[in-house]
């Protein structure tokens, strides 16, 4: 489960500082035009996919570039770092493997663009996952309004998450 995305839920959008927002927009910008030039060469881009879990809850997500005949996904990641930490890559690679089943995909590709202009490129085969179970336990919380439990230790993502001093400067 993801606290910020419980606190986002309940708080709204967060103001980002100006560098988090520079890099956002760097990310949004190069997303943007390799959807635009996939898309003319007959890829399907920022494609819905839904699961509803076995309790009712319904997971939505948007596959950034989709390939209908191998029926393949491609997730674009923009990086300013020169390479990604475990947490960062796990999660991203949570992602498309939570993007592979919910498509019911073959295979999927995660595509990170570094800001130094090098492509990294990872494969992944379809898999099941824990999205079910952590689907489930993410929308218990929400329902019954309660926190999920923070991580043991902050990592990066916590590092540069708006809810930082939420989580780990409480008193």
């Amino acid at each position: 489960m993801n606290t910020q995305s419980f606190l986002m839920r309940h708080n709204g959008k967060i103001k980002q500082n100006l560098q988090t927002t520079m890099k956002m927009h760097i990310g949004s910008g190069l997303h943007m035009r390799l959807q635009s030039i996939l898309r003319k060469h007959g890829f399907e881009v920022e494609k819905r996919v839904e699961r509803k879990t076995a309790l009712g809850f319904n997971i939505v997500g948007k596959v950034d570039v989709y390939d209908k005949e191998e029926n393949t996904i491609y997730e674009l990641k923009y990086t300013h770092h020169d390479k990604l930490d475990n947490v960062r890559l796990n999660n991203y690679l949570r992602q498309l493997n939570y993007y592979i089943e919910m498509a019911n995909a073959m295979a999927g590709y995660l595509i990170i663009v570094h800001a130094d202009g090098r492509v990294e490129e990872i494969k992944r085969d379809w898999s099941e996952t824990d999205l079910e179970r952590r689907a489930n336990a993410f929308g218990i919380s929400v329902e019954e309004n309660i926190l999920p439990p923070r991580k043991a230790k902050p990592d990066s993502e916590c590092m540069e998450c708006p809810f930082y001093n939420y989580c780990w400067v409480r008193k």
